[in-house]
């Protein structure tokens, strides 16, 4: 007679296991399985007073926490695209400010030469060569920019072309050479 005693006291117990530990724990893993597919606004059951009800409040407060940093980094996003629009927007508005009058002065520069020419005043002509070459070196840095805020807006096109090595690095020395005149250096190309 204590056999079948045994058999219903197993049975109970085995009962209370399932409903008291295994189906909460089920729940819990059921919970984040969804929450890894990107279900961020599950809460679980927190009303027991056991150690799973306090289980569930903190993984409550967890995902409350979750959802709090997900928005800041979205808010944050945001402000981080805003502020790239603007300083694109004050590249480019501020490179036409630099463009129009560096135009003007490369213009400028070519007239004189072309006054110094005719005047056979081989002084001011390689004066006015440097402020010519100077402005379009800057030109191309101004461009160079503006290449900078396409390529972060994903509208560069690129255009492959041949550059002579020579033209290339006679134009580098003849940009440093102020800088080196000033400080008595000597710069060579060889």
């Amino acid at each position: 007679t204590i056999g079948p005693v045994f058999i219903a006291f197993g049975l109970i117990l085995a009962w209370l296991i399932k409903f008291v530990v295994i189906k909460p724990l089920l729940e819990l893993v059921n919970a984040t399985q969804k929450i890894s597919a990107g279900n961020m606004d599950l809460r679980l059951n927190s009303q027991r007073e056991d150690e799973f009800g306090s289980l569930a409040k903190f993984f409550n407060q967890m995902m409350d926490n979750l959802k709090e940093q997900q928005l800041k980094l979205l808010q944050s996003a945001e402000e981080a695209q805003l502020a790239n629009r603007a300083k694109s927007s004050f590249l480019a508005n501020m490179s036409h400010e630099l463009r129009t009058p560096l135009n003007a002065i490369i213009g400028y520069s070519e007239i004189l030469q072309e006054e110094a020419k005719k005047s056979g005043n081989e002084k001011s002509i390689q004066d006015l060569n440097n402020i010519h070459l100077s402005g379009i070196h800057l030109l191309s840095l101004i461009d160079d920019v503006l290449d900078i805020s396409r390529i972060e807006a994903g509208k560069t096109e690129l255009y492959i072309e041949e550059e002579s090595l020579d033209t290339l690095i006679n134009n580098i020395l003849f940009t440093c050479q102020s800088l080196v005149d000033k400080k008595h250096n000597t710069l060579t190309n060889n």
